[in-house]
């Protein structure tokens, strides 16, 4: 098969759908199949190749007009004929574009929900106009719906129909090396949905020893306001923000921390919990459904950050006893190696 990806945000960016996208276009690979990304031109402000590649995954960038929330571009119909099937991990212009001139590429589609369009509550009005009307009717033209959450299932479920739940995959070695006592570590984009700023309010009310590491690209332009509460609660010398980890770097800190956190409010799947299970950190996550679904039965915490006794909860969560084994087990189904015939056998059935 010849899989054409389409995303909004790609390699250099970095983050859970782009993490997805690379390894599904390496683990096809290896299967046989031949997997490429098409894209967007620009990444984070910055201007990029017409043509590039990560590995041997070929990607294929586009201008764009920049609406904010609405990204228009031409669409490239002379590329989409080339491949079998269109996986799209974006929705937006281009996507829509996709759908609606089916008829003329008449290339199979098949979607990944990623969480839809809900990550925050901006433009809420507009987002459930577009989602309800306008994502209903093109939603049609798709030849299968991947739903990567039971809680995206519940909400894509709303408006359209053959959709099937499959959630992405992670690829990490073992952990290495010895936790250190009261680490902490979150991962993610520095979005408004991943609630840092608050991360960091609650962390201030622990009044004892500890360090968190905040790890992920500024994908909201909030790193200075972060830093500024950070130096307003003088708490410089026990939180640290890193931007720009690559693998290896991510893998030491993942393996060193004795807890993984986070408070984010909105998840498609969350897979930066399922990584610091992996790597055996106690997890105390956010009271939203996603991360419900990833502890269970002692396998990790889940408590309400935006409470205003969040940092007594998280106190408790400290106290908590908490089963690595099974918390472990549980991540290692998600392993890229376990995962990519759900995929195959999606595409397969098309």
């Amino acid at each position: 098969m010849k899989i054409l990806h389409f995303t909004n945000r790609f390699w250099p960016a970095l983050g859970g759908v782009e993490d997805v996208i690379n390894n599904l276009c390496i683990e096809l690979r290896k299967k046989g199949h031949i997997s490429d990304v098409l894209t967007i031109n620009k990444v984070d402000g910055r201007k990029l190749k017409a043509k590039d590649s990560k590995g041997k995954t070929k990607i294929f960038r586009i201008p764009f007009l920049d609406l904010k929330y609405y990204k228009i571009s031409a669409i490239p119909f002379s590329l989409l004929k080339k491949y079998d099937i269109i996986h799209i991990h974006s929705l937006g212009f281009l996507s829509d574009m996709i759908l609606l001139t089916k008829f003329i590429h008449k290339k199979k589609i098949i979607i990944s929900t990623n969480g839809g369009i809900f990550h925050t509550k901006n433009i809420s009005g507009l987002k459930s106009l577009y989602f309800y009307i306008i994502e209903r009717l093109l939603l049609k033209n798709a030849d299968k719906i991947i739903a990567i959450s039971n809680n995206d299932k519940k909400k894509f479920d709303g408006i359209t129909k053959n959709i099937v739940m499959i959630e992405p995959g992670f690829s990490a070695p073992e952990p290495k090396g010895k936790k250190e006592k009261t680490t902490f570590l979150t991962v993610g984009r520095l979005s408004q949905n991943k609630n840092i700023e608050r991360l960091i309010d609650v962390f201030a009310g622990l009044k004892k020893d500890y360090k968190l590491e905040i790890v992920g690209r500024d994908f909201d332009n909030l790193l200075q306001t972060l830093k500024r509460k950070i130096k307003y609660n003088k708490l410089e010398n026990k939180i640290k923000i890193i931007t720009d980890a690559d693998d290896l770097t991510l893998s030491k800190l993942y393996s060193k921390s004795e807890y993984f956190v986070s408070a984010s409010k909105y998840e498609g799947f969350g897979i930066g919990g399922i990584e610091g299970m992996h790597y055996n950190c106690k997890a105390i996550l956010n009271n939203i459904p996603t991360f419900k679904e990833f502890v269970k039965n002692g396998s990790g915490s889940i408590i309400k950050f935006d409470n205003k006794n969040a940092s007594e909860e998280l106190k408790n969560a400290i106290k908590q006893k908490y089963d690595l084994k099974k918390a472990k087990n549980y991540a290692d189904s998600f392993l890229w190696r376990k995962k990519i015939d759900e995929f195959i056998d999606a595409y397969n059935s098309l």
